[in-house]
Order: structure tokens, then sequence, then C-alpha cells
């Protein structure tokens, strides 16, 4: 089951987007490089610059802010995780999402870049699961069509149904490398884990 508020994290094992040579082992990546797929997120993104708002022009109180230099784009992903369900007992956001636990606090850890996605094959229709509607199929990207290593995604390509054997080419993924990992367990059910970091190119 895909939701408006799923995101796919994908530890690709390529240390650098343009290149796929060179894969880390599975035992280098998060999750042994299967997908975590988690439901109840927010994603924020946001872009910024230095600028030098101490300049003055001297003319009609205009402030003159020259441009130092451009920050990389930053992200802030914050999950909700229900630990009432697991794996055999999903609850009502259909994933037994605790089990990523251990997985999230290792994401900035390991050397890969990582690929966000909502699982839903971007050449489907714009009603399937409305992936149009993700930020991600306007702010990411599909690989070219040289090689993916080993990299086998499961993604919808109708409202029904699930399909394997698809890879980078097959989606439009943000990619970002981890800075923090932040775990709060809260006074119910819930755990809330908040990551945040870079996007790369």
């Amino acid at each position: 089951m895909v939701f408006l508020t799923s995101i796919d994290i994908l530890d690709t094992g390529f240390l650098t987007v343009t290149g796929r040579t060179n894969q880390l082992s599975t035992a280098n990546r998060v999750n042994s490089g299967g997908a975590l797929r988690l439901k109840g997120i927010e994603l924020e993104i946001g872009s910024s610059a230095n600028l030098d708002d101490e300049t003055y022009s001297g003319e009609s109180n205009e402030i003159e802010c020259p441009l130092i230099s451009v920050n990389a784009d930053t992200f802030q992903m914050t999950i909700f995780l229900n630990s009432t369900a697991n794996a055999t007992t999903p609850g009502v956001w259909s994933t037994g999402d605790m089990k990523y636990l251990s997985a999230l606090l290792s994401l900035p850890k390991t050397r890969g870049f990582k690929a966000l996605y909502y699982p839903v094959d971007a050449a489907s229709a714009a009603t399937i699961r409305n992936h149009n509607r993700q930020m991600s199929y306007y702010l990411g990207r599909t690989d070219t069509t040289e090689a993916q290593g080993d990299i086998d995604l499961t993604l919808a390509t109708t409202n029904t149904v699930t399909a394997g054997s698809k890879d980078l080419t097959d989606i439009k993924y943000i990619a970002v490398r981890f800075k923090d990992c932040k775990i709060t367990q809260g006074p119910d059910t819930r755990i809330m884990v908040v990551l945040t970091g870079v996007l790369t190119i």
C-alpha cells in the first residue's frame, strides 16, 4: 500500500550520483541495500545563500546585498513510527516500520548516497496513487540507463499491482546525504524520528 505521506529511502551503495562503479557491499549499506518504506512523514527542503547584508549602496535607503556564496540545499524529514505495530501486526499504517529504527539511526554513517522517492513508477499515469502530487516527482531526477548494480526496486505500476525488477531509471528521486538522526520516544505510542542532511549532485 502506498500513501500520500509515504516515502522510500534507499542506500544505493554508490559514492557519487553520476557514477555507477565500485558499489559498496550490502554489509556497508543501510538495511543491506533494501529500501526503507516509511509512512507518516513530513519532508521539508530548503535553499539558502550567504549574503553580505552589511553593505549599503547609500542611495534612497536601498540596501545592496552582494551574494557571497550559495549553500547546499538542505532537507529535514520527520517520521512518525507507530510503536504498537510490528512486522507481523502492521497496525493502522499498514507497515511494520518499528523494525527500521536501527536502520534509520545508521543512515548518516554509511558512505553511499541515498535516494528519496515515492514508490510509484515515474512512467505510470499521473492518477496512479497520485505520484504527481509528490515533492520528489517535481524536484527529483531519473537516472540514465547506465548500470545500476544490484538495485532492484518494488514499485507500484497500477493502483493495485506492484512490480519488481525496477531501478533508478524508473523513478524520480532526490539524492541526499544524511547528516543527523534524532529519535524521540513520546508519552504515547508514537516514536518520532528527525533526519536532516543535504541534497547532493
